[in-house]
């Protein structure tokens, strides 16, 4: 009996972090999108041409990679679990807050 419940047990761990990392990647596009449709008011605001607002977007991505690198190290020497909650909740912070924003 002891071996069926230790072999279900990372079955429902594997996929409840394979739902979450779904998740995590369904709101970093949702930011993104939000970023691109509004590129010509950031312009606008920014002062700045279209080319320099979608600089700073595919920095966004281009940071996230480099975050990768950072939080993979600092995981390795703390706790993976905190930093993967960490992000999850720095993104539910996002799209929570997104819609009581009213300005860029």
């Amino acid at each position: 009996m002891e071996s069926n419940l230790t072999v279900k047990a990372p079955t429902i761990h594997r996929a409840r972090l394979a739902w979450s990392l779904y998740i995590n990647y369904f709101i970093h596009g949702f930011g993104l999108i939000i970023l691109a449709q509004n590129m010509t008011s950031l312009g606008a605001a920014w002062n700045s041409p279209l080319k320099i607002v979608s600089f700073v977007i595919s920095g966004i991505g281009i940071g996230r990679l480099l975050s990768y690198l950072i939080t993979g190290f600092l995981a390795d020497l703390f706790s993976r679990k905190a930093f993967v909650l960490l992000g999850m909740s720095a993104y539910l912070a996002f799209a929570i807050g997104i819609p009581f924003s009213h300005n860029i």
